[in-house]
């Protein structure tokens, strides 16, 4: 390093050259005394100082085989401002996982909450004051949002990534690109586009604001046959996993995490295309009570190691503190999976009915669907599988009872049954409801 650096109040005439490197940063972790990334380490820059601003011009730094560059200016204010550009061609996500030394359990913590495993140990400081009970009931916190956290810093950002590594179940995205700009408590993401989710494309706008002074969130975001493979088996070939195409738009105010999600307002679709899913994966991705369900529903997941996903449609409209599924219709090489409900986003309570039945022509008798009738229920932080006994009993003569579902939803669960392309009446079905919302003063 050569040159000088001035003060904050004395910026002008600072000129500064950097060129650093080493095969780590131990050194740098034994005097912050915490861990930092493995890997070789190459940081080259050149810093100068105007009247009020410094300007970070040929900033390279690398770690690893992950790497940025770009050029900074910070500027003097309240709150400085930072604006520029940044770019990479590759960063490996695994290099900033923490590596967390499990903790042994609280000997405050009675036997029932052991037992349960509802209070995680790392939460354990924040909700010293809750009752077990409401730790219990409770997933989305009553914890105020403040928005006083982006008081300290202005953002300008163009944000160019060509590839990011290793995210879990997505793998790597591909081709990262977005706007980020952050002043007077107004955060939006802009232009954000990304692909490579085992093929596919996201794009979309993000947004947190204050109006009248609570936070507001809005989300717009598309995203085009998407490949995400949650349950897909070792070695399977990313174009056999069922592609899907989403659409996201909500939005929502609320002082509070819990008053905020109970505000959302839109609706959230999805349709899901052909090819495998592992039956065997399913349970290493989803909760016990969802593979429980998933189980339930697909008589056949126990004995064959893959199911044939011809098509599904998931549409959930969002409004009035509940969110209310449209429509499910999961159709397999064997089955058709239907059902709606809703979940009170302000009791979280969840009432959710499927019903299960064999697709025609395939060979497949009624009585194979031991649980046809099937509901969730419970609540968002102790979702249950429970037997629906009012739909499930059967009346003299051989016609089942319909107690527990809505006229409405029998009618359409038995147009869909008797389709051949139930997700396509699926579809057909929301362009007409969304026809006339739009009529609709």
């Amino acid at each position: 390093m050569h040159g000088r650096l001035g003060n904050w109040d004395n910026l002008e005439g600072s000129e500064l050259n950097i060129s650093a490197q080493g095969p780590n940063l131990d050194a740098i972790a034994a005097i912050f005394d915490r861990s930092l990334p493995a890997g070789a380490v190459k940081v080259d820059g050149h810093v100068r100082g105007t009247e009020d601003a410094f300007h970070i011009d040929r900033m390279n730094a690398q770690l690893g085989r992950s790497n940025l560059s770009g050029d900074l200016k910070l500027t003097r204010g309240k709150p400085p401002r930072l604006k520029g550009q940044v770019s990479s061609t590759y960063i490996d996500f695994a290099l900033f996982r923490e590596q967390a030394e499990p903790r042994q359990p609280s000997n405050a913590k009675t036997n029932d909450t052991q037992s349960t495993g509802l209070i995680a140990d790392d939460d354990e400081a924040l909700q010293q004051d809750a009752t077990p009970q409401k730790q219990q009931q409770v997933l989305i916190p009553d914890t105020p949002i403040k928005l006083e956290a982006f008081d300290h810093l202005d953002l300008d950002l163009q944000i160019r990534i060509d590839e990011v590594a290793n995210l879990g179940v997505l793998h790597s995205l591909h081709d990262l690109s977005a706007g980020v700009l952050l002043k007077g408590r107004n955060l939006t993401v802009t232009n954000l586009e990304v692909a490579g989710i085992r093929g596919g494309r996201v794009s979309g706008n993000l947004a947190m604001r204050p109006e009248a002074e609570l936070p507001r969130i809005d989300v717009d975001v598309t995203g085009k046959q998407l490949r995400i493979g949650l349950a897909a088996a070792p070695g399977q070939k990313p174009e056999t996993f069922p592609p899907v195409d989403i659409e996201v738009k909500l939005t929502g105010t609320g002082s509070t995490y819990r008053k905020l999600v109970s505000s959302l307002k839109g609706r959230i679709k999805a349709v899901q295309g052909e090819g495998l899913v592992s039956n065997n994966r399913v349970g290493i991705f989803l909760s016990d009570v969802f593979y429980e369900l998933f189980n339930s529903l697909n008589p056949f997941a126990k004995t064959e190691p893959t199911t044939q996903l011809n098509c599904a449609v998931y549409i959930v409209n969002l409004a009035d503190s509940k969110a209310k599924i449209q429509t499910i219709v999961i159709q397999t090489d064997k089955l058709t999976i239907l059902s709606a409900g809703t979940i009170d986003l302000n009791t979280e309570r969840i009432d959710i009915d499927f019903e299960t039945r064999p697709r025609k022509g395939v060979g497949i008798s009624a009585s194979t669907i031991t649980n046809a009738y099937i509901k969730l229920g419970g609540s968002l932080n102790k979702p249950a599988v429970e037997l629906n006994p009012e739909r499930a009993a059967i009346a003299t003569g051989a016609a089942v009872a319909t107690a527990g579902l809505s006229f409405l939803y029998k009618g359409i669960w038995d147009r869909y049954f008797s389709s051949r392309d139930p997700c396509g009446e699926a579809l057909k079905r929301d362009t007409e409801l969304q026809g006339k919302n739009s009529t609709q003063p």
